[in-house]
């Protein structure tokens, strides 16, 4: 040091039980600034009320407090130093910002930056951007000891981010620091049992970060050699997860990550590397493979980014060798669901453990393809797993997966499918509500007559326009909701077998624009129905309609069962109620009243009557 400590402080004034009272003047050594309010430019000044710890040798020590009203670049610290003594050897060490956990041994300091710190718009944590300064006298020059990064949020209702290196570098904890010849403070160890290899920074005020906002976290300095991942925890317990390649954590520097980063990658595409020691999930979002989203995976790791980037991969090496293999454990709420990923390689994937695969595919718009799934036998819970795969001409075989029971939505909206997938060993489903919905490619149906199980059957295939032979569902005898189930299939001229449904509560709109259907199907053994509202609307083909039992003077619902249906020309009825006989001509001369005669006929022995409709001339 050029000079030594006075004998007696020219800013001392009196000596307590409090210790020695100090007056320190402060000024900026690195062109950053000291410390905590960040300026623009990314100057750090010293704000009102700061406190710095200092320490004389390795005894003294004490709080002192600054006299700015303002941010400043400099100014002078008060406050009493506990123990202090001038021996004409030791030297002033002064940490910002104070803590009870700082420390100094004569020759270093001891710190901690917290691995969890809390995001403030524009600027940093006041507790994590630590400074140093050591001086023979009442001049302190600090400089800073952690560097940090810039960053913009990429979304809406972001309330955390964690940052982290690829190769588990130590960013924050308990840290020894020295001075280099230059005055200058490095890290020179962390304690182990404190070592952080990643940093969470919260939302403000336990909200959501603002997009178009630069944000600040501190960490030590670090080399992230094979780049870095920053996640991005969402409200709802969701994420997505971006990455860049090597960088820089220098001392004193603030890194503005680019835009290219924490902006959304649209152009991406899979990749999966594995092997003997762990596997490696990248989603490229340039040709060159400049920035990626990432996972790197150990022996029994879990990872769960979100649907957005949704992937939750188990990864072990041991039973597969130099291969390696991803075990999914859980393929819901999306695996690969975006709507720009235009292939998939599955092939290191080992399923057998899966009993969730909903919302596997869900989205993949662009998806023309899937290559052969993994065996997945235990899958119970299908739903929503091509979902919106409107690209698909065909799926992935499906035919192993014999456990499902909950199917609903599985192939909707996969609106180019022209091959059907392979349901046939799905016997044991009862949720079939939405499988097939506007899959209006398929113009044969897919195998549905082991489905013996289903109870929920609306919307099964509505909107299928394109089917011209009806599914086989001469088996579902357990139904009891079939709302919906065959609407605006257009493309059908005879009905399906559904005299077998005896079970069926439920069922307005079932058949609702199929306006090429000539006739209704058998429904002598419904005999359960409460429900047939809107049951053959705008069928405009339909001549003929049997009704079975159906009984309109029981308080069923059947407001509009014929609404819209001009060709209709005979209804066939097997109940000789006479309430019913006069409550079902009424509703067909209100359905069919222009220029047509509604005529009743006699009723049968058997209890038939046939009403015939007749244009006027």
């Amino acid at each position: 040091m050029e000079e030594s400590v006075k004998d007696t402080p020219s800013c001392s004034t009196d000596v307590s039980a409090s210790g020695t009272y100090l007056k320190f003047i402060t000024r900026n050594a690195d062109n950053a600034g000291t410390k905590m309010s960040l300026q623009d430019g990314g100057s750090v000044y010293w704000s009102p009320s700061d406190e710095i710890s200092i320490f004389y040798g390795s005894s003294a020590y004490g709080k002192f407090t600054s006299s700015n009203t303002e941010a400043t670049p400099t100014t002078e610290f008060a406050g009493f130093l506990k123990g202090y003594q001038n021996n004409g050897e030791d030297s002033f060490w002064a940490v910002h910002p104070y803590s009870e956990k700082n420390e100094c041994d004569g020759k270093s300091v001891t710190v901690t930056l917290p691995s969890e710190q809390n995001a403030v718009a524009g600027t940093f944590d006041d507790d994590c951007f630590i400074s140093i300064a050591k001086s023979d006298d009442f001049n302190l020059a600090f400089y800073n000891l952690c560097g940090g990064v810039k960053f913009q949020v990429p979304e809406e209702g972001i309330k955390s981010i964690i940052f982290s290196g690829l190769n588990n570098e130590v960013l924050a904890g308990t840290a020894t620091v020295k001075l280099d010849d230059d005055g200058k403070p490095y890290v020179e160890s962390v304690a182990e049992s404190t070592a952080a290899t990643s940093i969470k920074l919260n939302a403000p005020d336990g909200g959501t970060f603002q997009t178009g906002v630069y944000y600040c976290m501190v960490s030590l300095p670090a080399e992230l050699s094979s780049g870095y991942r920053m996640r991005f925890e969402k409200e709802k317990g969701n994420s997505v997860l971006k990455g860049g390649k090597s960088v820089s954590i220098r001392r004193n520097t603030w890194g503005v990550l680019s835009e290219s980063i924490t902006s959304r990658a649209k152009d991406n595409y899979i990749a999966i590397t594995c092997s003997a020691d762990s596997a490696t999930v990248r989603i490229f979002s340039d040709a060159n493979h400049a920035q990626y989203e990432y996972l790197t995976l150990s022996e029994g790791e879990n990872v769960i980014p979100g649907p957005d980037y949704g992937f939750d991969f188990w990864w072990t090496g041991s039973s597969t060798g130099s291969n390696g293999k991803i075990i999914k454990r859980d393929l819901s709420e999306g695996c690969i669901n975006q709507d720009y990923v235009t292939s998939v390689d599955l092939s290191h994937w080992d399923a057998s453990l899966v009993t969730d695969a909903s919302h596997m595919f869900n989205f993949c718009c662009s998806l023309t393809a899937i290559p052969d799934l993994p065996d997945m036998p235990l899958v119970t819970d299908a739903r929503y797993m091509f979902f919106n795969c409107n690209s698909l001409t065909s799926t992935p075989d499906v035919s192993k997966m014999t456990k499902v029971t909950n199917a609903s939505g599985m192939f909707a909206y996969c609106s180019s499918l022209t091959t059907p997938p392979d349901v046939s060993n799905m016997t044991e489903v009862t949720d079939a509500s939405s499988m097939f919905f506007w899959c209006s490619g398929l113009t044969t149906p897919p195998d549905v007559s082991n489905m013996t199980e289903v109870t929920d059957a609306r919307f099964m295939f509505s909107r299928c326009s394109g089917l011209t032979t009806p599914p086989d569902v001469s088996n579902m005898t357990e139904v009891t909701d079939a709302r919906f189930m065959f609407s605006e299939c257009s493309g059908l001229t005879t009905p399906p077998d559904v005299s077998n449904m005896a079970k069926v509560t439920d069922a307005y709109f079932m058949f609702e624009d199929c306006s090429n259907m000539i006739a209704t199907p058998d429904m002598s053994k419904l005999a359960a129905l409460k429900d047939v509202k809107s049951m053959f609307r705008k069928c405009t083909s339909l001549a003929t309609a049997q009704i079975g039992s159906l009984d309109f003077s029981s308080g069923l619902d059947y407001d509009s069962i014929f609404e819209d249906t001009p060709s209709l020309r005979t209804v066939i009825s097997k109940c000789a109620n006479e309430a019913h006989l006069s409550a079902l001509k009424s509703h067909l001369e209100e359905t069919h009243s222009y220029k047509k005669v509604v005529t009743q006929g006699e009723t049968s022995a058997e209890g038939v009557t046939v009403f015939t409709i007749d244009t006027i001339d």
